[in-house]
């Protein structure tokens, strides 16, 4: 999840499907000598994924390391 901050993204685990979720936004400025241009980009998502059968879901881990 590039650009995505920790505290920006949920997982749950709930009948066996592995839901993803979060938000993200970006801010670029381009300071020119005779412009100044912001670009601004935002927005949610979700992903959800069935597990498949016979995975323990007390044994389903998740690690984030800076995106």
């Amino acid at each position: 999840l590039p650009g995505v901050p920790k505290d920006k993204v949920a997982i749950d685990l709930e009948d066996n499907v592995l839901t993803i979720s979060g938000e993200h936004s970006e801010e670029k400025v381009d300071d020119g000598e005779k412009f100044h241009h912001v670009e601004r980009s935002y927005g949610s998502f979700r992903r959800a994924f069935r597990l498949p059968e016979g995975v323990k879901s007390e044994n389903v881990e998740a690690k984030y390391n800076e995106g």
